[in-house]
């Protein structure tokens, strides 16, 4: 029994490890995504393809994106990337990583990348800079009569710089979709 209690506190150490080294980000204001981007792009979700590693120990999910428009990179539009991260759901079962970002099909999304590597002919795989910091949804809801942009499952004011300036937002959150590629240009032209 000894043995038992023993072998599950070590289990239960070794999740809380990982799940703190994979979870833990500093929160990242405008200017840095932009400074650690090597693309930022507005992009649609076409399709997840969710799969175990080799070793069947962990799931992974590829996403498949179309870009819509670039605003940094290389990427142009109408390519299709994909986007592999940590969880996914296969049988039944789902595997998530708090602070992952999340991604629906058609939804239309402001995404900030970095790593690119590609793996088979025709697609380039990217990580998203500070996991869901680094993702904005396109809100299909319009203020006035302009497209608006709202944070991916972060419900606090968005840094602008390293000064305490915050990035201006509707009550619920939302950012002036044109007023924010306007600030995201004007980071990446410093």
């Amino acid at each position: 029994m000894y043995y038992i209690k023993k072998s599950i506190t070590i289990i239960i150490l070794q999740i809380l490890f990982v799940n703190q080294s994979i979870t833990q980000n500093i929160e990242l204001s405008l200017e840095q995504l932009c400074q650690n981007s090597k693309a930022v792009i507005i992009a649609e979700t076409k399709s997840f393809y969710s799969y175990q590693s080799f070793d069947k120990k962990r799931v992974y999910t590829d996403i498949t994106i179309e870009v819509k428009s670039s605003l940094k990179g290389d990427i142009k539009p109408n390519e299709k990337i994909k986007i592999t991260y940590y969880g996914g759901t296969i049988n039944g079962i789902t595997t998530a990583v708090i602070g992952s970002p999340t991604f629906k099909k058609n939804q239309i999304s402001i995404l900030f990348l970095t790593e690119k590597k590609e793996f088979s002919p025709g697609y380039h795989f990217y990580r998203i800079v500070g996991d869901s910091q680094g993702k904005f949804n396109v809100n299909s809801t319009i203020i006035g009569e302009r497209k608006t942009v709202k944070r991916e499952q972060i419900n606090m004011p968005l840094k602008l710089n390293d000064t305490s300036e915050r990035v201006k937002m509707d009550a619920d959150q939302n950012i002036e979709f044109d007023s924010f590629i306007s600030l995201i240009k004007s980071f990446i032209n410093k």
